[in-house]
């Protein structure tokens, strides 16, 4: 019963995830959008979308990101919400 819950889970939560976008709208601080990939690979999420970014190159983003700059380089940039 509990295999079949997580069977369950898992693909509801696949369906989720491949669905979910979370956007950043002009972050002012490198270290910031290092955190959110951070929190979002963490949590088994990995799509990041960044509307006027800072430089997301800055060594802040990677020391804040922490093995999460793959969330970061996969990121879509737009310059404006236009």
């Amino acid at each position: 019963m509990i295999v079949s819950q997580r069977v369950q889970f898992s693909a509801v939560f696949n369906k989720i995830r491949n669905n979910l976008h979370f956007i950043l709208v002009e972050p002012e601080s490198p270290g910031n959008v290092g955190s959110v990939a951070r929190a979002l690979k963490t949590t088994g999420f990995e799509n990041l979308i960044l509307v006027n970014p800072c430089d997301i190159s800055h060594e802040d983003a990677r020391m804040m990101g922490h093995r999460s700059f793959d969330i970061i380089e996969k990121a879509k940039i737009f310059p404006s919400f236009k």
